[in-house]
């Protein structure tokens, strides 16, 4: 019976310590997801191949689109058609894919109105096993008004 008692202590207080771990992990995870959405920079999570998964609230009111209209599309289709836009964009997505990471490059995108914003970007390329990038975060602050002064 003392046994018994034991097991019956023990599976319990396993059980505690599962759905506090439980609460905890879902506390982090909402802490991290209110930080990505609040960010005040545009701030995006890509895939293998510089795709949008997901992107936070500030991406989605410099680039002008939803958020829906965003995930899945490639950072290089959204960049500009100009020089300064798709051009560097592929550069930036080059220097990814070598699992390099991007330090402050500045690109020229469109919204659906065809407004240029300007964006500097910050990419950071998270290796697989065997070194090659499966995804990473790229961080993008508004340059526009400097660039347009600058220009």
């Amino acid at each position: 019976l003392l046994y018994t008692f034991h097991i019956f202590a023990a599976r319990a207080a396993a059980e505690l310590d599962r759905l506090r771990m439980d609460r905890m992990l879902r506390e982090s995870e909402e802490r991290y997801r209110d930080l990505f959405e609040e960010a005040p920079a545009a701030y995006v999570a890509v895939d293998a191949a510089g795709c949008l998964r997901r992107v936070n609230r500030a991406a989605v009111d410099l680039l002008g689109r939803t958020a829906a209209d965003l995930a899945g599309t490639c950072l290089v289709d959204r960049a500009a058609a100009t020089p300064a836009g798709r051009p560097r964009m592929e550069a930036v997505l080059a220097e990814y894919l070598a699992g390099r990471p991007v330090d402050g490059r500045e690109v020229e995108f469109v919204r659906p109105d065809g407004t240029a914003v300007w964006l500097a970007l910050w990419g950071r390329p998270f290796p697989g096993p065997d070194g090659r990038p499966v995804g990473g975060r790229v961080v993008g602050a508004d340059v526009t008004a400097r660039v347009l002064v600058e220009g």
